[in-house]
């Protein structure tokens, strides 16, 4: 039950199969410094890559909140360009 838990948790935040396969497999093993630096570089990875997502998702909420005035407003048009810059951030964002 808690390996399926475990491995519920890491496939919701991102890990591939493959990847929550290798850290289960490194999990059986003994203790050893190999292990631990091949860990600590799957979950360093997994930590920069969710970083850019939240960066990218807290952008492209901020990005809606602003469309969302500009249309409560009447602004959208007026401020298409303002629109159009924070579009082209969150398409780079995306990119990442």
């Amino acid at each position: 039950e808690q390996k399926i838990k475990l491995i519920i948790c890491l496939k919701n935040i991102g890990f591939t199969l493959e990847e929550i396969k290798q850290l289960i497999e490194l999990g059986t093993k003994p203790p050893s410094e190999e292990c631990n630096i091949i860990s600590n570089q799957l979950i360093d990875k997994k930590i920069e890559l969710l970083s850019q997502q939240i960066k990218l998702f807290e952008y492209g909420k901020d990005t809606l909140q602003e469309v969302k005035k500009h249309i409560k407003d009447n602004s959208f048009v007026k401020n298409q360009d303002k629109i159009q810059d924070m579009i082209e951030t969150l398409y780079k964002l995306s990119k990442n």
